[in-house]
């Protein structure tokens, strides 16, 4: 599980890529029936939780990619904001979008207040407004962290969506589709039947309880 000093770490000024659509392949074969092609955050959340998950040794996540970077149809000064990030319970926000999604908006926040709104005061929902080109810098950095390849030029996956909300939601449903499929690959068996397993929930458990 990463630490809180190891996702606040800010980043850093790298090349732009596109998104979309994760494999797990090992050198030029395709080693499992597992391809994402959900559109925008959780193809990325997709990808970084099934590198996450370590499946084995010589298996690597592929990104695919069709534009020539993240946000493609976004400017560097333009801003979305990531929206359904929790809920009030007994009269006080409370996040629900933990994992990735909550790493992302930290690590967000740290880059300072031209990158992120801050994070608001206890009790006060968090739904972050972001700025898409320290947005785009953060996302390569954390793929390539997690030691997610690149393809460029894919033509059967879609372009990024360019709505301005984001549901952290995305965030989460990418999560557990890459766990899932990582943890599937490691057992031998199809995703279906690791969806509803002990397995993917302990996994999934880990992941959901980052600090923050």
């Amino acid at each position: 599980m990463l630490s809180r000093r190891t996702f606040l770490k800010t980043a850093t000024a790298v090349p732009l890529v596109g998104s979309l659509g994760c494999v797990f392949s090992r050198g030029r074969g395709l080693l499992c029936d597992v391809d994402f092609f959900q559109t925008g955050f959780e193809g990325f959340a997709a990808a970084l939780a099934s590198a996450r998950c370590r499946v084995g040794e010589g298996c690597r996540v592929t990104l695919n990619v069709r534009e020539d970077r993240l946000l493609a149809s976004w400017g560097d000064d333009d801003h979305f904001q990531i929206v359904g990030t929790g809920g009030v319970e007994e009269g006080k926000w409370h996040l629900k979008t933990r994992g990735i999604c909550m790493e992302f908006m930290l690590r967000m926040e740290v880059m300072g207040p031209i990158a992120s709104t801050p994070h608001p005061r206890p009790g006060q929902a968090w739904e972050p407004t972001l700025r898409a080109g320290d947005a785009r810098r953060l996302m390569l950095r954390m793929l390539a962290e997690s030691g997610v390849q690149i393809a460029y030029g894919c033509d059967h996956v879609r372009d990024f969506p360019t709505e301005r909300l984001v549901e952290g939601e995305v965030f989460v449903q990418g999560q557990l589709m890459g766990t899932a499929a990582a943890l599937a690959y490691h057992e031998g068996t199809k995703v279906e039947a690791i969806w509803e397993s002990e397995l993917l929930r302990a996994r999934l458990a880990r992941d959901f309880s980052l600090p923050g």
